[in-house]
């Protein structure tokens, strides 16, 4: 089917681009996908060519964190979440997502709630708009209530409501300034008209 057609052009595309990060680094993930051993031993293999390829690739070091951690190999994911954190700052949509699927990972495999309680709140201080990291923040909080504070996830969210949660709502608030700024020099230029 669909499946054997795509993993057979992705072989192809291997074995035409063998050092292209980024071909090797798809595949991984297509056979991430997959669920069955042999996919997820190829997927790691594909994974660690592309990052000696491309170290620097945080989304790659991701992935490959959540395959590590998939297959049970909790201290390489562990090792390979710290890679991405500190590859993704300053990427605004990797940088959060990095940050959430490594404190999560340390809540749950690491079973270190307190540790992961203070990731969130770093993370969210930087990006109070990030859903991951605010519902699993309130998850870790309501399911460790020894672990910090509600008051902690209150602020949280009091800090992502007075914050623009996208760009729509930004160039709606803009609109509305720039719409205001017109019908008051539609005004004053009907009184100045001869």
């Amino acid at each position: 089917g669909d499946v054997d057609t795509a993993t057979t052009v992705f072989r192809k595309a291997v074995t035409l681009a063998p050092s292209d990060s980024e071909v090797l680094a798809s595949f991984a993930h297509f056979l991430a996908q997959e669920g069955d051993r042999k996919s997820y031993r190829e997927a790691l293999e594909l994974f660690s060519k592309a990052l000696k390829l491309s170290p620097d690739n945080a989304a790659y070091a991701l992935q490959y964190a959540r395959l590590l951690k998939k297959t049970r190999n909790t201290s390489q994911a562990d090792l390979m979440y710290q890679v991405a954190v500190r590859k993704s700052k300053g990427y605004k949509k990797l940088e959060p997502a990095a940050i959430c699927n490594y404190a999560t990972f340390t809540c749950r495999q690491r079973r270190n709630p307190s540790l992961a309680y203070r990731m969130f709140i770093s993370g969210l201080d930087k990006f109070p708009d990030h859903k991951g990291l605010l519902k699993n923040f309130e998850l870790l909080v309501k399911s460790n209530p020894d672990v910090g504070s509600p008051s902690a996830l209150q602020a949280a969210k009091e800090k992502r409501v007075h914050t623009p949660s996208s760009k729509s709502k930004v160039r709606r608030a803009l609109a509305m300034a720039n719409s205001q700024s017109d019908l008051l020099e539609g005004d004053s230029g009907t009184n100045d008209s001869p």
